[in-house]
């Protein structure tokens, strides 16, 4: 069997299964049930061991690098999941197994919050699956936590120097006595100085509505 890792809003993992896989060894298919008992009870690094004994003499074997993938997935090595994830990509003919990798490389970049590779990857388990109502979910998911990753990074980015902040208190009070144009001025000097000052482009935008409202009475 293949394990496929099903990421929802808690990012919590749970079993799945797709096709078994025909032309495995005797031996080949011992040590990948032996592999799925280990992963069941959650002993990874048994799992693990198993499935490279499948590996060691079949690089390309579709469940044993899906599984291993998995294995790695839930201890936490992504970039080795992946690899593995890959490996299926690239040794399987089969649209659907395409799918359940992507999907898998999809959850690895989601707990490396590498929002834009889990969309993209989202999409190419789609391209293979446009059934996949799982992976249409995620997709979601990663393109609303993206944009807010952008949001938080914008935010901190912007946050205003403690000079900036004395300049918009001085702007303020200069304002208050009816002297827009100097309050402008004084926020384009520290605008000059401090690029953080873009963080107060919303009081500027004011400034400059009230200072043509006045040239137009």
């Amino acid at each position: 069997m293949l394990f496929k890792q099903y990421l929802v809003l808690s990012i919590i993992s749970c079993l799945g299964f797709v096709h078994e896989i025909s032309g495995q060894s005797l031996k080949e298919r011992k040590a990948i049930a032996e592999g799925n008992n280990n992963y069941l009870q959650e002993n990874y690094r048994a799992a693990i061991s198993n499935y490279s004994k499948v590996l060691s003499t079949n690089a390309k074997d579709i469940k044993a690098n899906f599984n291993i993938g998995n294995a790695f997935y839930e201890t936490k090595q992504y970039l080795k999941a992946k690899e593995h994830y890959l490996k299926v990509v690239e040794n399987t003919a089969d649209s659907k197994q395409k799918a359940e990798a992507y999907y898998n490389i999809g959850n690895c970049f989601m707990k490396e919050h590498k929002y834009p590779n889990a969309i993209e990857s989202y999409k190419n388990a789609l391209r293979n699956n446009p059934k996949d109502n799982q992976a249409r979910y995620n997709l979601t998911l990663a393109r609303k936590l993206n944009q807010t990753d952008k949001k938080n990074s914008k935010d901190n980015e912007l946050k205003p120097s403690d000079y900036v902040k004395n300049k918009k208190e001085e702007s303020e009070k200069v304002a208050k006595k009816g002297d827009f144009i100097s309050a402008y001025k004084i926020m384009g000097e520290a605008l000059a100085k401090d690029s953080s000052a873009l963080y107060e482009s919303d009081y500027l935008k004011k400034l400059q509505e009230i200072i043509i409202l006045d040239t137009i009475e």
